[in-house]
């Protein structure tokens, strides 16, 4: 519970910081997801999400 309101704390500071929306949400995402599983399943799950959107 303490992980997810950290994250949506960092998540509203990027976006008054100016980056836009979803790249915030990618990037909390990612770190979120690597803090859990570890850098290399986030890193493929950031990719994989990367190119569905193109």
């Amino acid at each position: 519970m303490i992980l997810s309101l950290v994250g949506l704390a960092i998540l509203f500071l990027i976006c008054f910081l100016g980056v836009p929306l979803g790249y915030g949400m990618l990037i909390i995402g990612t770190v979120g997801f690597a803090y859990l599983r570890g850098p290399v399943p986030a890193m493929e799950m950031a990719g994989s999400r990367s190119l569905i959107c193109r």
